[in-house]
């Protein structure tokens, strides 16, 4: 399932690429998504001075946000759950690429793919728009559209969210 999210922000394509790689912006990240406990940066390698590599490994808690559908779980569930973001910042395209790697057993992984892009696109001398696109599957049969269904609405908003953080940033700093 294909989910794509497109936010204007009053700043430079190279501004609001810096900062989405900044520390501040992960910060925010944490204060303002409900379920991430804590993003760290765990690697980060340039490749050349156009080209960064970067892993990020997120925790979210398990008991803040249930859905529906899964409440009688709970019980069984984790209290944190640990996943990588697998980053590739190419600034010359202004673009980043991404994929999503869940901490679970090898065998289960399998059952998922999460990918995705964030690309920065020239509006104007002071503005750009973000258009950040994830696409995930959950190969589960006779659950997986049911479950990238529910989770749907709940992407949208985190990818909302993380455009609008950008967003207000600059028109603080303008």
């Amino acid at each position: 399932m294909k989910i794509s999210e497109t936010t204007l922000i009053e700043a430079s394509s190279d501004d609001t690429f810096s900062f989405l790689l900044s520390g501040s912006y992960t910060r925010l990240l944490v204060q303002h998504i409900d379920v991430v406990h804590d993003i760290e940066e765990i690697a980060r390698a340039q490749e050349d001075g156009e080209v960064i590599t970067r892993v990020m490994r997120y925790s979210a808690s398990t008991r803040d946000k249930v859905p529906k559908f899964l409440k009688k779980y709970e019980a069984s569930a984790p209290e944190y759950v640990y996943w990588k973001q697998i980053e590739r910042w190419d600034r010359a395209r202004a673009r980043m690429t991404y994929t999503i790697e869940a901490e679970i057993k090898d065998e289960w992984q399998r059952y998922y793919e999460t990918r995705g892009v964030l690309m920065l696109e020239k509006v104007g001398e002071q503005k750009t728009r973000q258009v950040t696109e994830l696409d995930y599957q959950v190969k589960v049969f006779g659950l997986g559209s049911l479950i990238e269904r529910a989770l749907r609405d709940e992407i949208s908003k985190l990818l909302a969210i993380q455009g609008q953080l950008a967003a207000n940033h600059f028109s603080v700093q303008g």
